[in-house]
Formats: C-alpha cells, sequence, structure tokens
C-alpha cells in the first residue's frame, strides 16, 4: 500500500496550483481547443515531476496545522502562476496588437471569428497572426522552454515564499510595453505601405475627380496589404521566433521583486 505522508500531499497541492495556472493560461497548452482533461493531466504530471525536486521542504517542514495556511499557500501560488502565464500570453498579445492595427487598415475589422486559443472574437487576420505564433511557438520547442523555465521559478520563488508587495510593478509595464512594440513592428510595413497608397489614392481623386476612389481604394488596398503581408512574413517569423527565444527570462522577470 503507498504511503503518502500529509507533507507531501501539501507540497504537491502547492505545486499544482502554480503548474495549473501556467498551463491554463500558456497559449497552445492551455487554449480552449485543447480538452479539459489533456489540460488537467499535463498539470499533474508536471506537478508530480515537480515535486520531487522539493526534496529540501519536505523534510522541513509545512504550513502548519489547519486548513487556513494551506488555503493561503495555494491562492499565493495561484499568484504566481497567473503572473508567470501573464508574461507567456504577453508573446501572443503582441501578435494581436499587430493584427489589430493592420485589420483596421486594410478594412478587416468588420468580419469576426471566433478565436480558437482565447475563444473570443477576432478579426480573421487576427485568427492568422495568433496561429502563426503558436507553429513558430511549437517548431522552436517554445513549449520546452516553458517547462525549463517553470522549474527554474521555484528556485527563484520557493513555495509558500512570494510577497505579492514587492513585485516590480515596472517590470511588468516594461514587458507589457515590450511587447506593443513588437506588435508595432510587425505592423509597421504594412501599415506605412497602405499610407502611401492612401496617399496616391487622394492624387488619383484630385487628377480624376470622376473616378469613384470608394469603390476603386478599398480592392487596391487591399492588394497591396495582402502583397505586404507574404513580403514581409519571414521578417515577422524572425521577429517572433527572437521574441519567443527570450520566454523564458520573461517569465522569471515577472517574478522579479
Amino acid at each position: 500500500m503507498l504511503d503518502v505522508s500529509p507533507l507531501w500531499v501539501e507540497t504537491f497541492l502547492l505545486v499544482l496550483a502554480r503548474v495549473g495556472a501556467v498551463v491554463m493560461l500558456t497559449p497552445g497548452l492551455g487554449g480552449r481547443g485543447v480538452p479539459t482533461q489533456v489540460k488537467a493531466g499535463l498539470a499533474i504530471v508536471l506537478s508530480l515531476l515537480f515535486v520531487s525536486l522539493q526534496a529540501p521542504r519536505l523534510s522541513a517542514g509545512g504550513l502548519g496545522d489547519g486548513l487556513g495556511p494551506l488555503v493561503i499557500g495555494v491562492a499565493r501560488e495561484l499568484l504566481v502562476g497567473l503572473l508567470i502565464g501573464f508574461a507567456v500570453s504577453l508573446v501572443f498579445a503582441m501578435a494581436q496588437v499587430a493584427a489589430a492595427v493592420v485589420g483596421v487598415q486594410l478594412g478587416f475589422g468588420i468580419g469576426a471569428v471566433i478565436d480558437p486559443i482565447s475563444g473570443a472574437q477576432g478579426p480573421v487576420l487576427e485568427q492568422f497572426y495568433v496561429l502563426l505564433a503558436t507553429l513558430v511557438f511549437f517548431s522552436m520547442n517554445g513549449h520546452h522552454q516553458v517547462v525549463l523555465a517553470l522549474q527554474h521559478t521555484f528556485q527563484a520563488v520557493p513555495l509558500d515564499s512570494f510577497d505579492i508587495t514587492k513585485v516590480g510593478g515596472g517590470t511588468l509595464v516594461a514587458l507589457v510595453q515590450s511587447a506593443f512594440d513588437a506588435g508595432l513592428r510587425i505592423a509597421l510595413p504594412v501599415v506605412a505601405a497602405l499610407l502611401l497608397t492612401d496617399v496616391g489614392m487622394g492624387i488619383v481623386a484630385r487628377a480624376a475627380p470622376q473616378v469613384n476612389i470608394l469603390v476603386v481604394g478599398f480592392p487596391v488596398k487591399l492588394i497591396v496589404g495582402l502583397l505586404l503581408l507574404a513580403v514581409s512574413l519571414p521578417a515577422t517569423v524572425a521577429l517572433l521566433h527572437g521574441l519567443l527565444a527570450g520566454l523564458g527570462g520573461d517569465m522569471l522577470r515577472a517574478l522579479r521583486t
């Protein structure tokens, strides 16, 4: 018969709270397209692996008697997982920022479909960028980086030692700013080309007033925008690759005090 100590169960619950929050918030791993059983199974398996790394805690003692300390400890670890998942999701939010900027210029903001990752409605172009980021994420073994970085968080912030009052707000703001800047860099070539197209359409409207710019301008902008999207795709993939390569560092910076 398997003998499991209460301290081991307590440690497992704390680890599961942190790991489960990260899995649920990581696009590609915890999206709504992933079955709940798969997400729960992945969180449990990873938690069992990480519990084996908590030998010092298992030999030092637990949170104390009573249910209150355990509930507080689980809530604290959930908060740690939410901060880590927030840092991971920012990379994919950057792709959504780029898609939103380009989609408005192309007129794609009218149509909306269901995002298979977040479950929210968004323009078609947004789905393309998010799926592209997800493809790059798995092609470069980004899920391995997330697991390794998650392991390092247990060394940087041991169980039941996180203090939210010491979280650097400037670090979180810097992560959001970097994601927003990256999204603008992705959208900049297309937006600049469409701006020049608008200028050209304005010149044509002045030179030939009989031309219906509203009818002619939309397909011209659409063609120019799609061509620029195709031409800039290798640069976009390279930028996504660079951002995802630093994903582990972003996860640790989110917990920096």
